[in-house]
């Protein structure tokens, strides 16, 4: 199923389109990491960054 206007599409046009703002995208690979030490690094971000969507924590 796929979505142009729900928020969990991250679909910005449709719904932030007046809003001027700047957004920017980060992907990082972590290589044998196990899944514990990744949600570590990936709440360290969150509580640095506090992006605007998402949430914290494991889910």
């Amino acid at each position: 199923m796929s979505s142009t206007t729900g928020t969990y599409a991250i679909h910005f046009a449709a719904w932030a389109h007046d809003i001027d703002l700047h957004v920017e995208f980060h992907l990082f690979r972590f290589a044998g990491l196990g899944d514990p030490v990744v949600q570590v690094l990936e709440d360290g971000l969150w509580d640095y960054l506090r992006p605007l969507l998402g949430r914290r924590g494991d889910r």
